[in-house]
């Protein structure tokens, strides 16, 4: 009982036998609290035998580490991944459902209608069909000894797949899954050989923060857009963070019908304005993307709290030199543009927010210098994390995530079709979603994420108050489907 009088210091705890460990990157710890869903309708039906066999094959020869366990040891988080995978310590949790009918009727994705302009849909109540029961959800679940991070539910129908991939945000982001996609449709097709692979202690965060030394990075800035805050300002950030979760308490998700032909309309109509302009500057169909969803989110406002807008960028491609291997963990940071009011974000055209995401990602890119010195800084408490804020106390802020570029839509999954539809062809996901944990520790609310691509539409997940959703529904800016 009179431990804490102990003047002598614990040993080190030792890792478990059998494994190799890797400590959690900053950029891993930044939102553990969060866990995903990532869920693919795939409109075929595929053999499960062989999406298991070809899963396990693609962690157990060429991306280990996403068999790995979460652990905190010492103090730090880390991964601790087996050296050898076996039916008592699988590469990852594998469940499997069958329904005997057919798909049809199963809203995924909603029926919106004839629409030409976008709209907001209900989110279905499907995550069953994409998780089983008892899949780890929070990261206390994830720290019990020997819980995979990485937890597959397949569901079959007569004609179609359901595939959910539930993992700690800890694990990966989104380009990170798109790794671990490749590598095991590869596998499906018999192609695995030719897939590199990524070292279990591959880490090049690591090798950042020995190698660079940050200066002059601001004290209180020192990640571009994210901040310092102090004690004094990181309570003021958190007592308003909690009053309005005090007042606003339930959070619901819904999604962001945007028709593809509609966007691109916006998108000349747009380089159209800065043309007549006489500006030289451009902007994305991404950049548009981002700016009517702001615009449909704020469009009720009529303050002047600043909004700070984050886009997602990928170091992996920003930093090849370091990036030597495929990269399973998180790697992406984000581009923060000049803080806007919020009135004025709901209603300036559409062009000036566009134009503003563009000019912040375009700094962004070109300036790896002061991205590897943030780097560097941020993994000097690996394993621990560093807390920073996005936006300082009385702001708001949208933090956009964007999965176009891991063209999820376009993964083939075809070498698991059974045996009697092998030759059909291609086999890739008509709909792409994520659904976040049940009851989750941290509101999700302030964001979205553009999660589906076809040829016809873009699907966003976003999530808000049953306050703000009210709001947003009186104001008429969007139609509700």
């Amino acid at each position: 009982m009179f431990s804490w009088l102990d003047w002598r210091k614990k040993a080190p705890e030792s890792p478990p036998l059998g494994v190799d460990t890797v400590v959690c990157s900053a950029s891993d710890l930044s939102s553990k609290d969060v866990t995903l869903t990532y869920c693919f309708v795939i409109p075929a039906p595929l053999d499960v035998d062989k999406l298991k066999a070809g899963l396990f094959a693609a962690i157990e020869q060429k991306l280990p580490r996403c068999g790995a366990r979460l652990a905190r040891r010492n103090g730090l988080y880390e991964f601790q991944i087996p050296r050898q995978f076996t039916q008592e310590v699988p590469a990852a949790g594998f469940t499997h459902v069958h329904k005997s009918q057919p798909f049809a009727g199963t809203p995924l994705p909603p029926n919106v209608g004839d629409v030409e302009q976008p709209c907001m849909v209900d989110m279905p109540n499907c995550a069953s069909l994409f998780r089983a029961s008892g899949t780890p959800g929070h990261l206390d679940d994830f720290l019990v000894p020997g819980t995979p991070l990485l937890h597959v539910h397949v569901t079959t129908f007569e004609d179609a797949t359901l595939i959910g991939l539930t993992a700690s945000h800890v694990l990966w982001d989104a380009h990170g899954l798109r790794t671990l996609l490749s590598a095991w449709t590869a596998a499906l097709e018999g192609e695995l050989d030719s897939v590199e692979g990524s070292a279990v202690d591959f880490n090049p965060f690591q090798t950042i923060y020995q190698s660079v030394t940050p200066r002059n990075l601001p004290p209180g800035e020192p990640v571009r857009g994210w901040y310092n805050l102090g004690t004094f300002g990181t309570l003021h950030f958190i007592v308003r963070f909690v009053w309005r979760l005090f007042r606003e308490p339930k959070e619901t998700a819904r999604l962001f019908y945007i028709p593809k032909p509609w966007l691109a309309a916006q998108k000349e109509a747009c380089m159209a304005e800065l043309a007549a302009r006489g500006s030289k500057e451009w902007v994305g169909s991404s950049d548009v993307l981002i700016a009517t969803f702001c615009k449909v989110l704020h469009a009720h406002r009529t303050d002047s709290t600043p909004v700070h807008i984050h886009n997602p960028v990928n170091v992996r491609r920003l930093l090849p030199t370091y990036f030597t291997q495929p990269f399973l963990n998180n790697a992406v940071t984000l581009a923060s543009a000049v803080p806007i009011p919020a009135a004025q974000l709901g209603s300036q055209p559409v062009v000036d927010t566009a134009l503003e995401i563009r000019r912040a990602v375009n700094a962004y890119v070109v300036n790896t210098d002061v991205l590897l010195q943030e780097l560097a800084w941020s993994n000097a408490a690996a394993g621990v994390g560093r807390t920073l804020f996005p936006c300082r106390p009385g702001g708001d802020f949208a933090a956009v995530s964007n999965w176009r570029s891991a063209k999820f839509n376009e993964v083939d999954w075809s070498g698991a079709r059974v045996d009697w539809e092998k030759n059909k062809g291609a086999a890739c996901a008509t709909f792409v979603t994520a659904y976040a944990q049940d009851n989750p520790r941290i509101p999700l609310r302030g964001g979205g994420s553009v999660c589906s691509e076809t040829e016809d539409a873009i699907w966003m997940s976003v999530g808000r108050s049953d306050v703000d959703w009210e709001k947003i529904r009186k104001n008429g800016n969007v139609r509700f489907a």
